[in-house]
């Protein structure tokens, strides 16, 4: 069952759930606070009930009150067992291509290879210590790490260019050609420091 939510967290349980047999169950989206979680869940799934959160709970019940008996097994893919063993981290790096094909991509996490899984038209990405990501969270995840990359550069090209403007000052006269060559690299270095913060500033915009 997905309900309101944010991103598309719910819809490789909601994937995973009917490939065992199980009856999906997603939240209306028009009616959702958040629709992302519902709508991605129906974009990527069969999914057998779309109900207003006010019909979810009596479903649920007519359900818990039914027999199970006559229902035919099924047995659940083979990669499903996989991942929990991934989860646990009882598989190394030697197995992980048995769950997909590898990427060029890299965990935010732990900057390992990263493997992308495809499910119904659905991308998910697992790395061999057992991070795993959806599209959507992925791409917010890089999006962070980009973000902290940009400013780790940012104070490393500032100070830089404040320890070439404190040598600078410090050499006399007959040392210009030097004093000069430092005074245009600290110059060159803020330039690329308004360039950077002009990157950081629009990601805020």
């Amino acid at each position: 069952m997905v309900l309101s939510g944010s991103l598309d967290d719910g819809t490789a349980g909601l994937w995973a759930i009917k490939s065992c047999g199980g009856t999906t169950v997603v939240q209306e989206p028009s009616e959702a606070l958040y629709s992302d979680m519902p709508t991605n869940a129906m974009m990527h799934n069969r999914v057998d009930h779309r109900l207003l959160i006010s019909e979810i709970a009596p479903l649920l019940a007519k359900f818990a009150s039914e027999p199970i008996s006559g229902i035919a097994r099924v047995s659940p893919p083979a990669s499903i067992g996989e991942e929990i063993e991934y989860m646990l981290i009882n598989r190394g790096i030697e197995a992980t291509e048995r769950l997909g094909a590898l990427s060029p991509f890299t965990c935010p996490s732990c900057r390992g290879a990263l493997w992308e899984i495809g499910e119904g038209g659905h991308l998910r990405y697992r790395c061999h210590t057992g991070h795993a990501f959806s599209q959507e969270s992925l791409l917010l995840d890089q999006g962070t790490a980009a973000e902290e990359s940009v400013y780790i550069a940012l104070r490393a090209v500032e100070e830089k260019a404040g320890i070439l403007r404190r040598l600078a000052h410090r050499l006399s006269e007959p040392a210009s050609d030097v004093k000069n060559d430092y005074e245009q690299r600290a110059n060159d270095l803020e330039a690329t420091a308004d360039v950077l913060r002009g990157l950081l500033a629009g990601d805020r915009t």
